[in-house]
Formats: C-alpha cells, structure tokens, sequence
C-alpha cells in the first residue's frame, strides 16, 4: 500500500497486535476487553485470529449498500451524468436506502471504482476539421 494506511487497516493491526500481547502475557479475554474498552467478542475474534491479514480481509471487504448499483452509476457516469444528486435521486428510485456522501463518494474516487471524470469522445477524423466542435451540454434526468 503507497502512502498513509487507512485508519480502519491501522487501527486492526494495532488491536491485533495489543490482544496477542496481552495473551501472551497471560491476561483473560475479560480483563483485555475491560483495559482495551472493547467488547468481550471483539477481543475473542482478534484472539482467533492467527494473522492480523484474516481480519484486515473481513474489515475490508464488507458488502455495502452501494455494491448493486455500481455497474448502473458506472454506466452513467461514462455517459456524462457526473452530477452525484441527480445520480443519488436515479438509484433510490431502483431501491437505494443510502444518501448522496456515499455516491459522491464513489463518484470522486474515495470510494471503490467509479472513474473521476467521464472518458472524453475524440473525433479525429482528417474530415472534421472544418466543422467547429459543438457545445457539450449535458443534462441529467
């Protein structure tokens, strides 16, 4: 991974890290979840966990609410609509329960795979140089 890690990935190898210590060190799951203020089965799952990678997977590779209208907003977005409410409006209309931060999200590239702008259209034929280009107006419903 280049750069800062995410604070979700930091914060589970640290976890890991400080539950493994402690049971090495012989402290009770109990007594780990009461000093690390953290539930008795989340210090069970760390404790479980042989490799801080077998819980990174599961932290980063949950479902979310956006998962089944991905292709849609890809589609969209690579026909220009790049405006995130109007896109956000289209896909609670197919059942999305999520708000407009998450499809910006996607939209601008914090999020998982929609591209930051809309892959221009070249016209690069010897003939059309005598046209002048049109206005781009784009317009989403």
């Amino acid at each position: 991974m280049h750069g800062r890690q995410r604070p979700l990935v930091a914060r589970t190898r640290e976890r890991h890290q400080q539950i493994h210590e402690r049971i090495k060190r012989g402290d009770s799951l109990r007594a780990i979840a009461r000093e690390l203020h953290l539930s008795r089965g989340t210090v069970l799952r760390f404790a479980r966990a042989t490799d801080v990678e077998q819980l990174l997977v599961a932290a980063t590779h949950r479902p979310s609410v956006i998962d089944d209208y991905r292709l849609y907003l890809h589609h969209r977005w690579m026909g220009g609509c790049t405006n995130a409410a109007a896109l956000t409006r289209e896909i609670q209309q197919l059942g999305y329960r999520g708000d407009i931060n998450t499809v910006r999200g996607i939209a601008v590239g914090t999020g998982k795979h929609l591209p930051t702008s809309p892959t221009p259209v070249s016209f690069s034929t010897p003939h059309t140089s005598a046209i002048p280009p049109l206005p781009r107006v784009i317009w989403c419903a």
